[in-house]
């Protein structure tokens, strides 16, 4: 997964349309200046009418949206206070309780996939799962799921990398 997080593939239009005045019918015009190459993307994604954009603005004004709520996760305490954002921030916790979960599920396919190997007397294979998916962990970010996940593997499984044979380099 990248920073920018992407979308399921389908489209709710709904998400892709930013109103250019709030409820009381204020708006501040914003203006700025690109490379030629950025506002000519712009205007390819605008003119494919895969997107539901009615005016080209509709696609600023979701792009500047999108970054922000990308920003506002990155620094929280930037964003000033607001129901909305607060009910961001309590979905995107939400979010990642439900993905920490699901990456638990995946952890228990993981050690069921060991464990056969194990019972099928093949330590090797064992080992190498357990290495390959040890280094897929390891590139999680730094924090409190991937020190879980870790120590969640190494408590079941850190024997079999300990009873490993060892090579003998004779000089």
């Amino acid at each position: 997964m990248t920073v920018y997080e992407l979308d399921p593939p389908e489209i709710n239009k709904d998400e892709f349309i930013i109103a250019a005045k709030d409820e009381k019918g204020h708006y501040d015009r914003g203006q700025f200046s690109a490379q030629p190459a950025l506002i000519n993307w712009a205007k390819i994604v605008f003119n494919s009418k895969v997107f539901p954009y009615r005016v080209l603005g509709d696609l600023y004004r979701h792009a500047v949206q999108r970054h922000l709520h990308w920003l506002k996760r990155i620094t929280p305490d930037m964003v000033p206070y607001s129901i909305e954002g607060q009910v961001d921030v309590i979905n995107d916790l939400c979010l990642e309780e439900m993905r920490a979960r699901d990456f638990q599920a995946t952890l228990d396919r993981v050690c069921g996939i060991i464990n056969q190997h194990i019972s099928s007397n093949d330590q090797a294979q064992a080992r190498k799962f357990y290495l390959r998916t040890m280094r897929e962990i390891s590139k999680m970010p730094e924090g409190f799921w991937r020190d879980k996940y870790q120590a969640y593997m190494r408590v079941r499984f850190g024997q079999l990398i300990e009873d490993a044979p060892r090579a003998e380099f004779k000089v």
